[in-house]
């Protein structure tokens, strides 16, 4: 259908232009009609023609707003001429102009579908109503053509969009778009129409709803978004976001409802949620960083890890959490993953927290999704904490170290004391064999004793260490002079002196630190005894000068050549034990507290011990030079 009409509206809203098409046989009514009715509406632009035929030629082609039409002419009436018209204009605003009014003709007309009936003026004012009466159906009419050409879109806006909307009267649904039944699971929307739209809601939405549409249906004209459950044809349950608002349908009030199904996201959102839930529940830290290496996402035992809240974490740089040589291991892990060489990488870095500390980590790394053509997003890591296995791999080190040294001593050196047993058995027996008698064999025999208790010793002290390792019982507050004096009377201290000077009290676990004081002061006794110091014109004359003297600066006539005198001292750091034997050299003093280190008289075990207990303890044992040129041990309870 070809529009007709439609011209432009001045800005006040009224029309600009009214094209009027006047139709009547008579030319010379007509010359006069059309200055009257220009005159009084200056809007008006009247175009006369006196062939009814050639009339609706010009109207066919569209380009008239108003027909004001004669009711009496020879061939084609204007009522011929209205049903013509209507044909193919049906809503053309059609004036009957006559000058034979009626009733009659009134009424034919209307009936034929005239706009209006107008008699032709007797007098000149009467073209002041004629034209006003033209204004008006012009006006009418193109504001339903507006309304019509708007109600259109609309409808067509509707029927083609993406989204489900439907329109009901509250127990009925009067229509719906292609997008509602296929959310609804139907065929077709025309299958939707007449059914109550309750009957597709979870029965538990229903109440909310039947409430929400009374609102509209009376006076509210939209509602807010709420979430509500469908089951559509198949029986599928959908989450959807749905929103009403008051229109006018089919001259009735209605309600339009528009439905945003969330189906998909609320089951992304569940999805994420589970993940969420699986990524904090997990040992290990994780994290997201973006191109430019900031964090963006991360996992509460990430914060832990990492040392930092989670305030400076977020957007914090990642290099600012790893060593120089953690950040190169990292940044060649990522260059093989853009190279495509691997999915993710595992590598090992030392990572540094937010205290300075510097701990290793296990770091496994792979790249943030991207879309066809992006570039690097950045990188999704896992972060292990392997500080206990690597402690616990030190720890084993350690321990094979001493399973090592174990062997050695039993391989070597019990096997001495063992030849010795074996070798003087072996003689006593020939000895025996030649008739010699029990006082001959005593010789042997204390040899094979001496052999034993070795290797008694020996052993007490591999058990020692194999036994407590580097643990330590609950500690208590031990008085140092009581523990060394109690010591010192278990030991064969046989030209050897004691002197303890103010060693305090120390928190220690007793038994433990016994061990570690037995040991001291056995070795001072042992390797400090007059066999084994060096002559008196190559040392210090330790019978004029005694360790506790010297290490004072002062000296003293109170022993003799031959006598050992051992200190214990309470230091600013601890305490230490001294002797004016013939001291430990220089080149030597890294390596006494290794497992197996020894003179020909002792296990190797014994400083080992010393180092082992005060280690438990979180201590430090030295070794030094005393004043009276004999060993030092200080024992560092607070380095």
């Amino acid at each position: 259908m070809a529009e007709h009409g439609g011209g432009p509206l001045a800005t006040d809203g009224k029309t600009s232009e009214i094209r009027l098409l006047h139709v009547d046989d008579d030319a010379a009514f007509a010359d006069i009609a059309k200055p009257h009715i220009e005159r009084c509406n200056s809007a008006i632009d009247v175009t006369a023609e006196t062939d009814p035929e050639r009339a609706l030629e010009r109207l066919a082609e569209g380009s008239f707003d108003c027909v004001l039409c004669d009711y009496d002419m020879p061939g084609l009436t204007g009522l011929d001429l209205l049903a013509e018209l209507r044909g193919f204009a049906p809503e053309l605003p059609f004036i009957l102009f006559t000058g034979k009014g009626s009733e009659e003709i009134a009424s034919e007309a209307f009936s034929a579908g005239a706009t209006d009936y107008f008699r032709k003026p007797t007098d000149t004012s009467e073209y002041e109503v004629l034209a006003e009466r033209v204004a008006t159906v012009v006006d009418k009419y193109r504001t339903e053509q507006r309304l019509e050409r708007s109600e259109e879109r609309y409808r067509r806006l509707v029927e083609t969009a993406p989204v489900p909307i439907a329109v009901h009267h509250g127990d009925e649904i009067v229509f719906a778009n292609r997008a509602a039944a296929e959310f609804l699971a139907v065929d077709d929307p025309k299958e939707l129409v007449g059914d109550d739209p309750l009957q597709y809601l979870e029965t538990d939405d229903r109440a909310v709803a039947r409430e929400r549409v009374g609102r509209l249906l009376n006076d509210e004209t939209t509602t807010e978004s709420i979430e509500e459950q469908y089951v559509d044809a198949d029986g599928n349950v959908k989450q959807a976001l749905v929103a009403g608002s008051a229109i006018e349908h089919g001259g009735e009030r209605a309600v339009q409802v528009v439905v945003q199904d969330v189906t998909e996201h609320r089951e992304r959102q569940q999805k994420l949620e589970r993940y969420r839930q699986l990524v904090e529940a997990m040992g290990d830290g994780v994290y997201a960083l973006d191109a430019e290496g900031r964090f963006e996402m991360f996992n509460e035992r990430m914060v832990e890890l990492s040392g930092y809240s989670r305030e400076e974490l977020q957007g914090r740089v990642a290099s600012e959490v790893m060593t120089e040589a953690g950040l190169e291991r990292t940044e060649t892990a990522i260059r093989s993953l853009l190279d495509g060489e691997a999915d993710s990488v595992t590598i090992e870095v030392q990572a540094e927290r937010a205290s300075g500390e510097v701990v290793p980590r296990e770091l496994t790394l792979t790249l943030q999704p991207t879309g066809p053509g992006e570039s690097f997003a950045g990188t999704v890591g896992v972060v292990h904490d392997i500080s206990e296995r690597r402690a616990r791999e030190r720890e084993l080190e350690q321990k094979n170290e001493q399973l090592e040294a174990f062997a050695e001593i039993v391989s070597h050196d019990l096997k001495n004391p063992l030849n010795v047993v074996s070798g003087h058995i072996a003689l006593a027996r020939e000895l025996a064999d030649e008739g010699a008698s029990g006082e001959d064999l005593l010789p042997q025999l204390e040899a094979i004793s001496e052999a034993t208790d070795r290797m008694t010793t020996m052993t007490d002290d591999l058990l020692t260490l194999a036994k407590q390792g580097d643990t330590v019982g609950d500690r208590e507050p031990v008085a140092l002079s009581v523990a060394v004096r109690d010591i010192w009377g278990t030991l064969d201290t046989t030209g050897a002196t004691l002197a303890v000077e103010d060693p305090g009290t120390v928190e220690a676990d007793p038994t433990r630190l016994e061990q570690l004081l037995a040991n001291l002061l056995e070795n001072a006794v042992e390797h400090g005894s007059t066999g084994s110091r060096p002559p008196a014109d190559d040392a210090v004359e330790h019978g004029t000068e005694t360790a506790a003297s010297a290490a004072d600066g002062n000296t003293t006539t109170d022993g003799g050549d031959d006598q050992l005198e051992v200190v214990v001292r309470g230091t600013e750091t601890g305490f230490a034990v001294l002797d004016n034997g013939p001291g430990i050299p220089e080149s030597e003093r890294d390596d006494v507290f290794e497992r197996g280190y020894s003179t020909e008289t002792g296990t190797g075990f014994g400083l080992a011990i010393v180092r082992t207990v005060a280690e438990a303890h979180g201590w430090e044992v030295t070794v030094d030079e005393s004043a009276a040129g004999g060993a030092r041990f200080d024992i560092h309870i607070d380095a």
